[in-house]
């Protein structure tokens, strides 16, 4: 199962010392790859990611934006087929969310990977996830689905939760995103 699932977290940083090279090498070692065919995946995993100019420079020397591409790609290297990304676009300035986010809709409109991606940034969710399931308090508060054609996630369904997205919640109603789906009484969903 672990071969299967790759995972960024929001609170887990980079070995410092180590450079974005050594690090997918060494979590792709974890996953089983070895000799060529961890040398290729780490090149391209390097290249698909944008890492490539900054692969040999430590860890601890990188921005923001670099790191949090180098955390994807550490997700990725072993080729999951679900990948869940918490906060992926967590301390971005604006342009580098734009490009993580348009990372994380490839991921499943041309790799085919299953994304789970949890923000509390409903533009995020939105924008790029076909499925959404909003959390209130650990409760669900609504879920539903995108309908096709926004360009989001490319007919490979994606996953969302958003955590304490809503207030309490009217049944019908969703102030902080009326637009997208209506909320609902979530007993229905626990019988």
């Amino acid at each position: 199962v672990r071969r299967s699932i790759g995972f960024l977290s929001a609170s887990t940083g980079l070995y410092a010392r180590l450079t974005p090279r050594e690090t997918l090498r060494f979590f792709g070692s974890l996953y089983g790859l070895a000799d060529e065919a961890l040398d290729e995946r780490v090149e391209a995993t390097l290249r698909l990611f944008g890492v490539t100019e900054y692969a040999d420079r430590p860890n601890d020397r990188l921005s923001t934006g670099m790191k949090q591409r180098a955390k994807l790609a550490q997700a990725l290297v072993h080729s999951p087929e679900l990948v869940v990304l918490d906060e992926p676009t967590n301390g971005l300035d604006p342009s580098g969310r734009e490009e993580m986010l348009a990372l994380v809709r490839r991921l499943s409109s041309e790799l085919g990977i299953a994304v789970l991606l949890s923000s509390h940034v409903l533009e995020d969710v939105t924008r790029t996830c076909d499925a959404v399931v909003v959390l209130r308090e650990g409760r669900v508060v609504t879920a539903g689905r995108r309908g096709r054609g926004d360009g989001s996630g490319g007919g490979r369904s994606m996953c969302a939760s958003a955590r304490a997205a809503c207030p309490p919640v009217q049944v019908g109603s969703c102030a902080s995103e009326p637009r997208f789906f209506p909320c609902r009484d979530d007993r229905a969903l626990h019988r």
